[in-house]
């Protein structure tokens, strides 16, 4: 009778194992393919040399130094100066988050700013076109 009951069991382990095996197995294939990389998608890593795609604050200060670009990010204008802001602080009225970068000639912004307590900001995200000169972004200015 132990070997009826054991034959049994290997039995009902075959038909329940080989079927959890295989689907574990195509489990992880799928897994495994949908983490590989396209060959024609741009590495994560490179910045374009395309002055008029918009980049973050974060992004002047890879290590490329001075260069044209359009830089997106919160404007914040107080006591300390105008600073292009990558995070805008949600205190009352707003603080400038790190990294940001020294506007060289805040008078020739063009966006609109709210004024409280004598600071002056953005509520959302704008986009900039000047230079950065690797210390202070300077806005490109029309003739």
């Amino acid at each position: 009778m132990q070997k009826t009951v054991q034959k049994t069991m290997q039995k009902t382990m075959q038909k329940t194992l080989i079927p959890r095996v295989v689907m574990a197995l195509f489990a992880l294939t799928l897994v495994a393919s949908a983490c590989g990389s396209d060959a024609d998608e741009p590495d994560a890593t490179t910045t374009s040399a395309d002055p008029g795609e918009p980049i973050g604050v974060e992004d002047l200060f890879d290590g490329e130094g001075a260069r044209e670009a359009v830089v997106e990010g919160f404007v914040v204008w107080d006591q300390q100066g105008a600073r292009l802001c990558a995070v805008l602080m949600e205190s009352f009225p707003p603080q400038c988050g790190n990294p940001a970068v020294v506007i060289a000639n805040p008078d020739d912004l063009t966006v609109e700013l709210q004024s409280e307590q004598g600071v002056r900001w953005t509520d959302g995200i704008v986009a900039l076109d000047g230079r950065f000169d690797g210390d202070r972004f300077i806005l490109a200015v029309d003739a």
